[in-house]
């Protein structure tokens, strides 16, 4: 199966007083190994895009993505990106174009987080009134679909960062509610969100949300709010 082809281009990118420079991309099986390096003053947020027309338009920000990417990446030589492209871009045949972009200003959410079932990522955080809205993405990375599987106790928590307890008040995952079963298919991301009622709004950081999923907890920690 061929995701693309062997000729790999790169862009470096600047944006404001990041720079980003060296950028090389090579092809491993399914996954492509990115390297940059970064020259600033302190930790950005770091964005992989690919594009196939040149570099004309890119794609979305990449996802399947590890190494010195997203959040809090140090300045420094010989930074490295994997990006599993047979996740994300499926079959493609022809030359890819890759942008890396630092950004200091950009909220980093924390990375994914995984066991041999499952993978929890946290995609935006944001006050509706006085309740904070938390959105994520659960995805099956087993070896098979995962039948029948809900959140299943009422008391999952978020924890704020003075260690104070905030009881979840309304949890969905694809728009089905707690104790709801859903069939997860392989590899595939479902969304889903959690509602916090009475938030105070000068809260900037989650130090931790736990979430009973599957019969088992999931931490997910150091969430930063975006005002």
């Amino acid at each position: 199966m061929k995701f693309f082809s062997a000729t790999l281009l790169a862009l470096p990118f600047a944006l404001q007083a990041q720079q980003v420079q060296n950028v090389k991309a090579v092809q491993t099986n399914e996954e492509v190994i990115v390297t940059y390096d970064l020259t600033d003053t302190k930790p950005v947020y770091v964005s992989l895009f690919y594009s196939k027309d040149g570099g004309t338009t890119f794609s979305p920000e990449l996802r399947q993505v590890s190494g010195d990417v997203k959040a809090n990446v140090k300045p420094g030589a010989g930074k490295k990106i994997t990006w599993n492209a047979a996740k994300e871009l499926v079959v493609y045949d022809g030359d890819l174009v890759f942008k890396v972009e630092a950004n200091s200003k950009k909220i980093g959410y924390p990375k994914a987080f995984a066991d041999e079932f499952f993978s929890f990522e946290v995609t935006n955080t944001f006050f509706e009134g006085s309740s904070l809205k938390i959105e994520f993405t659960v995805t099956n990375i087993s070896q098979d679909p995962i039948r029948s599987t809900s959140f299943v106790k009422d008391n999952s928590v978020v924890l704020d960062d003075q260690s104070t307890a905030l009881v979840i008040s309304q949890m969905k995952l694809t728009n089905k509610s707690q104790h709801e079963n859903i069939d997860f298919a392989k590899d595939a991301p479902y969304k889903g969100f959690v509602i916090i009622n009475d938030v105070k709004p000068d809260i900037s950081m989650l130090a931790l949300m736990k979430l009973y999923f599957g019969h088992r907890n999931y931490y997910i920690k150091n969430i930063p709010i975006t005002k």
